[in-house]
């Protein structure tokens, strides 16, 4: 029989954490994370140890709710905070002031004519190639993704969408 105190149990659970502990505390803003409500603000309240190993990050929403990742790796949950794919470290909404409805745009997943490459990039994400060409001086920047969807911009405004 083994008998633990409640230190030693706390001992055991932060040098089973390590690195990961740093992430405790701190605030984020959902990007694209398994379903949640994008853009809202999420706070690690902590980082689990699993009995395989992996660890599951404990959030608090702002509305109060306590929402839990799935298992991961160290490197994994090391990845999700440094991608910002998946969470934003910077309140999008104080950052960029846009219209309701193009928030509701890039909510959800769509782009539209006249956007911009930021509201792009927050709707879509980081394309897998980028192009810029002239023609008859005028610079068009072209961005595709890995399922083949394109945009083009000039002068930064989104002036063409192939899906």
């Amino acid at each position: 029989m083994t008998i633990v105190s409640q230190d030693t149990a706390g001992l055991i659970k932060k040098a089973m954490q390590g690195s990961l502990a740093k992430f405790i505390g701190k605030t984020y803003w959902v990007n694209d994370f398994d379903g949640w409500e994008r853009f809202s603000k999420v706070t690690v309240t902590d980082v689990l140890p699993t009995d395989t190993g992996s660890f599951v990050v404990v959030f608090k929403s702002a509305a109060g709710k306590t929402l839990k990742s799935y298992a991961m790796n160290t490197s994994e949950v090391t990845q999700l905070f440094a991608d910002s794919t998946y969470f934003l470290k910077y309140d999008p909404y104080t950052k960029y002031k846009w219209s309701s409805s193009v928030w509701s745009q890039i909510k959800a997943g769509n782009v539209t004519l006249g956007m911009t490459k930021e509201q792009v990039l927050l709707s879509w994400g980081n394309p897998a190639a980028k192009d810029i060409q002239s023609v008859n001086g005028t610079k068009i920047e072209t961005w595709g993704w890995s399922n083949y969807d394109v945009v083009s911009f000039i002068d930064g405004k989104v002036t063409l969408i192939i899906m």
